[in-house]
């Protein structure tokens, strides 16, 4: 094997060495699998710690694409349970179904689509949408309570 071989050869070990390290692989295991010394990783990785940064970088950007699909499509998810659960709200005479347990369902599947909001935009809007579900609390208490007394008054 003349001396281009083995740079080719030394070339695309470092290549894989780029790889494996950047998907976390310890020396041990990269070791193992290329059959080349941990102390030479070592050096490679002093020598290749920008590439392998830079493919590192790579890596949690296309995780955090996957991750941001998954949560748009948490958020369509939640937020199309909650206008279905507001449509069938408009239909129902409440003669059926208590409507308190409608409208902590609301409540739940609203909170839930304000957290995954507030995971993406931070804690000021956080803040912004805690107001707002403790101020659709007190509504709904409010309305909970005048169909109590709507209810006590058909009794009489």
């Amino acid at each position: 094997m003349n001396e281009i071989e083995k740079e080719g050869g030394k070339n695309e070990l470092k290549e894989q060495f780029i790889l494996l390290r950047a998907k976390g692989y310890s020396y041990a295991k990269i070791a193992k699998r290329l059959n080349v010394a941990i102390k030479t990783l070592v050096n490679w990785n002093k020598e290749l710690s920008n590439e392998i940064d830079e493919l590192e970088k790579i890596q949690f950007e296309k995780l955090f694409e996957q991750y941001k699909v998954m949560k748009q499509g948490r958020i369509k998810l939640l937020g199309t349970q909650l206008k279905e659960i507001e449509e069938e709200l408009k239909k129902r005479d409440y003669s059926d179904v208590r409507t308190d347990k409608l409208i902590e369902l609301k409540l739940q599947v609203y909170e839930a689509l304000i957290n995954e909001y507030s995971k993406i935009f931070g804690e000021e809007e956080k803040e912004d949408n805690e107001q707002v579900t403790i101020i659709i609390h007190e509504v709904d208490a409010s309305k909970r309570e005048e169909d109590e007394e709507d209810e006590k008054d058909d009794e009489y």
